[in-house]
């Protein structure tokens, strides 16, 4: 099958320099030289070690919060191919506080192509592939089978089984990262025989419920940036091999913003019995081939989340129009303070659904016949909202669908995105 990428030039490594006739021998060009001569100064990294990183290439998947930084400090290291991954997101201007490898002027452009370009404004010899594409379990192992090093710089469980699972296949070592809120955690999974993939650690998903974004939870910017740059001292210490170097292989860090706190846990070796990187007993568990594995309904499995209401009696955006209908009605935002505090529709009032479940009683006695109207961010806690209600008895409570997103869009465009 032809490679996702098309035809990727044969890697050929920093460009040595003769002898000259003036008698002067030296490792590379000058241009090398004067670039990458602060770490090939280092006693462990020398000559050597510049020579073999620029012989590797390095696949960043994702172009966001941990991308950014992870892929700067590739390009700037000299690695001898930089792979950037990212599902075809444009820059938003809500995400500039964490993502530094995009700029204000570059709001709406393709997120791939503004970090390329970014990349090579700060290393012009940087050789960089790019493609605008999720890493789908059909094309994972085409995906990822041209690099040498893998880093998980995505924000999604789905995405980091299919890509452990794809690197278990092939052997080739993943660099994985997370950020949310003030805390993040890194480690180096598949990297030797002895080191375990992500499945291994982690067997079962967690319920979709509990897992939170930086899109609906929030990030300080910085952390991220913490974590996306340890990735890269990662990726450069096993792509350059140096010497001394251990990577974060069978442990985990955990890192805290708050407290300025960083803790290493040693983790297991790998499971025998894994399904990607073992040998389970049953062999037609075992997951060769990420396309013939379901990672949707896996990452399904054990779900405690409401499910999601029909459309049915939910209310359209349009209907909050109407300043009469909003009046007679107790009208509840059940988005969390924070967001609450930063925009809200007049007449609505804040109660989170975290807290919720003690309100209900409350709103029980006070609201008698009136109708209820309910909204959040998007249109899902609102709908779990109206579940909550009707199971404690509470019959005429309804919310708006697709929640302030939709306001903005089909009434008031003038209300702030974030």
């Amino acid at each position: 099958m032809k490679s996702p990428w098309g035809e990727l030039q044969e890697l050929k490594g920093a460009s040595t320099a003769q002898e000259e006739e003036n008698g002067v021998r030296q490792a590379f060009s000058n241009d090398v030289l004067e670039r990458y001569s602060r770490q090939m100064l280092l006693l462990r990294f020398g000559v050597e070690g510049q020579k073999r990183l620029s012989q590797k290439s390095v696949l960043v998947i994702g172009a966001g919060g941990l991308g950014c930084p992870a892929a700067m400090y590739l390009a700037s290291a000299g690695v001898g191919r930089l792979g950037l991954l990212d599902r075809g997101d444009s820059v938003d201007r809500s995400n500039l506080h964490r993502q530094i490898g995009h700029t204000d002027a570059s709001v709406g452009a393709d997120k791939c192509l503004s970090l390329r370009d970014s990349l090579m404004r700060i290393n012009p010899g940087s050789s960089i592939c790019t493609l605008s594409t999720g890493i789908t379990a059909k094309f994972a192992l085409q995906l990822i089978l041209p690099f040498d090093i893998v880093l998980d710089c995505t924000d999604n469980v789905e995405s980091r089984y299919i890509i452990s699972d794809a690197c278990a296949a092939l052997r080739k070592p993943l660099v994985s990262g997370s950020a949310i809120g003030f805390e993040g955690q890194l480690s180096v999974y598949c990297d030797s025989e002895e080191s375990p993939c992500y499945r291994c650690i982690f067997p079962s998903p967690p319920p979709p419920d509990c897992v939170g974004s930086c899109d609906t939870a929030g990030v300080l910017g910085p952390v991220p940036g913490v974590i996306g740059t340890m990735q890269a001292v990662e990726a450069l210490k096993l792509a350059a091999e140096i010497e001394g170097a251990e990577v974060c292989s069978r442990r985990m860090v955990l890192y805290d913003g708050l407290s300025c706190e960083t803790r290493v846990i040693r983790l297991r070796s790998r499971s025998k019995t894994c399904r990607a990187c073992g040998n389970p007993e049953d062999s037609s568990q075992r997951i060769v081939n990420p396309a013939e594995f379901d990672y949707g309904s896996f990452t399904l499995a054990g779900s405690c989340a409401t499910p999601q209401s029909t459309d049915q009696g939910r209310l359209r955006a349009t209907a909050l129009l109407d300043k009469g209908r909003l009046k007679d009605a107790l009208c509840i935002d059940v988005r969390p303070k924070e967001q609450f505090d930063m925009c809200s529709i007049g007449g609505f009032q804040n109660i989170p659904i975290t807290k919720l479940s003690k309100e209900l009683i409350t709103i029980q006695n006070r609201v008698g016949d009136k109708e209820i109207i309910l909204i959040c961010r998007r249109g899902v806690d609102s709908a779990t909202a109206v579940s909550m209600m009707r199971k404690a008895g509470i019959e005429n409570a309804t919310d708006v669908i697709g929640g302030l997103d939709a306001w903005r869009q089909e009434c008031n465009p003038e209300f702030p995105t974030y």
